[in-house]
């Protein structure tokens, strides 16, 4: 729950920035060319996904701090995967916003979305 809260702070951020925002969809659109060169689940795609974070949604805010073994998350490796998922987080932040979505919904739909989810889990 700290991480979507963190995310959706920053969100907030990115989308009261014109600059970052412009910045975020050109870098996307190089990596959606570079698609077909490279696998989406390739280390250099990846790298790529990362340094868009580090580059244009971490500046804007306080760093997310993510938990974990810290031998594991000084590997290079793992903190691309990471910082490519928190981007993807962002993406999440955003269209969960387009849709009218709000942080209470979040707090107080937490319960329902994890039965949700379970329910989902099971059926696969």
């Amino acid at each position: 729950m700290r991480y979507l809260i963190n995310l959706l702070a920053l969100e907030r951020k990115l989308a009261s920035r014109r600059d970052a925002m412009a910045q975020l969809g050109d870098r996307i659109e190089t990596i959606e060319r570079q698609t077909s060169h490279f696998d989406l689940l390739d280390e250099q795609m990846i790298s790529n996904l990362a340094s868009i974070y580090l580059d244009v949604i971490s500046p804007l805010g306080p760093r997310i701090q993510v938990s974990g073994d810290p031998q594991h998350l000084q590997q290079t490796g793992v903190q691309h995967r990471v910082r490519a998922l928190l981007l993807s987080g962002i993406r999440s932040a955003v269209l969960w916003r387009q849709v009218g979505g709000k942080r209470r919904h979040l707090i107080f739909g937490r319960k329902q979305m994890v039965e949700q989810a379970k329910t989902i889990l099971a059926r696969s």
